[in-house]
């Protein structure tokens, strides 16, 4: 069996936050930056960094947090670099004091005997292409079966992202599955999934997968 140390590190702040505050975090962590930092914001140039982001803003019981993984739990330091934690939340002000920092560094490797539950919230799977298929597909079972496929892909997207690549087949399947939820971003309205589901190869806790998980979007739990 093939095993990869994927890092991984969780940064936990004092500050409590909402959901709609957290394009302003992740706006006011780009500013306290001593100097540009790619992995924070994902742009190049123009356009946009195209890869899995390896710096992402969450909401960890309440609080502020930010989760990294890969190159991301080097260029993490970039923001401690004389910085002095005070930032502005859109018209309320904080001191992002660090509560905890978590090494949540994960073995990869694939384990078909134990597979791994897990939670995922907030999930954005679709594009247009794959939510107008699956809009069209009447059976429950096929339903899931291509939602097994989505969660799979963006499984291995990530791991694309820290250079690790699977020899044996990734296995995704989920068990159980929300009512969908209509969410707004950038005021385009998706279509988000809450699920759990089972997985042989470890996942680093509170990692994101999908759309926009550098936001948040797509937060895995452990369950065991």
């Amino acid at each position: 069996m093939d095993i990869a140390t994927v890092q991984a590190l969780e940064i936990l702040f004092s500050t409590p936050i909402r959901r709609y505050e957290l394009p302003l975090f992740r706006g006011a962590v780009i500013k306290a930056l001593p100097h540009d930092s790619v992995l924070f914001h994902n742009h190049v140039g123009n356009g946009l960094r195209y890869g899995y982001p390896l710096i992402q803003y969450k909401i960890i019981d309440g609080k502020a947090s930010l989760f990294c993984i890969g190159k991301g739990t080097e260029s993490v330091w970039d923001f401690f670099a004389g910085n002095d934690f005070d930032m502005r939340l859109g018209s309320r002000k904080v001191a992002a004091t660090v509560e905890a920092i978590n090494d949540i560094s994960a073995e990869i490797a694939v384990d078909n005997e134990s597979p791994h539950k897990y939670s995922i919230h907030d999930w954005l799977p679709f594009n247009q292409e794959n939510y107008n298929q699956f809009n069209a597909t009447e059976s429950l079972a096929e339903k899931i079966s291509m939602l097994n496929h989505i969660l799979a892909g963006n499984i291995l997207t990530m791991l694309k992202g820290v250079n690790v690549i699977l020899k044996e087949r990734l296995n995704a399947d989920i068990s159980s599955i929300s009512e969908s939820k209509t969410i707004k971003y950038k005021n385009i309205r998706l279509l988000s999934l809450d699920a759990t589901f089972f997985c042989n190869v470890v996942l680093p806790q509170h990692i994101g997968l999908g759309k926009h998980a550098s936001l948040g979007y797509g937060t895995v739990e452990n369950l065991e």
